[in-house]
């Protein structure tokens, strides 16, 4: 066990410096809005809505997706959002060789590289899966490993109403908050869970914006983590 928990605060070492260019509140409630698995033909829909209420959010792109929606791409890179990588084509991570895990989630960062000039900060993996290989590839590639703690399931749920009332029942400070911007129904949800969540109170951020003021390593471990029941005990 002592072995994860240290590879557990390497990986929180690795974290980069992250500077809120916007003026954050830090006593207020906040979230980090995470959408994965695009861009879509949704994405630009996304983004107005987050323009219109003042929110920023953070991108997790598949790399094999963005030339198909390189406009969608665009308009991410220009605007105050934050773009991340999903891998390249969502394959289950941990099932591939190292080298070949090395591969992919190096193809991605270098698409949204040449894609947007931007280097990539962070990196979620599908499914949530991740292992002790993975985070040597996040070290290696200056990646930091990103997870969720409020899963909107938008995957699962067909509703706009189930997307908004499965956010809002497991809301708390500090979450960050996993949608995906390749369904229409997640985008009618954010039509009444942004005004929501600004009605209560709270700020919604990206990612580095949520970061970059962590206050220390054990805010850190919160938004890193490592499910030890899926690591393989070697």
């Amino acid at each position: 066990m002592k072995k994860w928990i240290a590879w557990l605060l390497v990986c929180c070492m690795w974290l980069p410096v992250c500077t809120a260019e916007r003026e954050i509140d830090w006593s207020k409630p906040i979230v980090a809005l995470t959408f994965d698995d695009g861009p879509s033909e949704y994405t630009p829909r996304v983004l107005e809505l987050l323009e219109q209420y003042g929110c920023t959010a953070t991108f997790f792109m598949l790399g094999n997706r963005m030339s198909h929606y390189s406009d969608a791409v665009r308009l991410v890179a220009e605007s105050e959002n934050e773009i991340a990588s999903h891998s390249w084509d969502h394959a289950n991570l941990v099932t591939l060789s190292y080298q070949d895990m090395l591969e992919n989630v190096l193809m991605s960062k270098n698409k949204i590289k040449t894609m947007t000039g931007r280097d990539a900060q962070f990196l979620r993996a599908p499914y949530g899966m991740n292992n002790k290989d993975l985070f040597t590839v996040c070290g290696k590639l200056d990646l930091v490993l990103v997870h969720w703690s409020n899963d909107s399931m938008d995957w699962d749920v067909k509703t706009p109403e189930e997307v908004y009332e499965r956010v809002l029942n497991q809301l708390q400070n500090g979450d960050i908050i996993l949608c995906h911007d390749t369904y229409e129904h997640t985008v009618i949800a954010l039509e009444t869970l942004l005004p929501e969540l600004i009605n209560r109170g709270y700020q919604v951020v990206s990612v580095a914006e949520l970061l970059s003021n962590c206050g220390g390593i054990s805010n850190r471990l919160r938004y890193f983590k490592l499910d030890l029941s899926k690591v393989p005990q070697q």
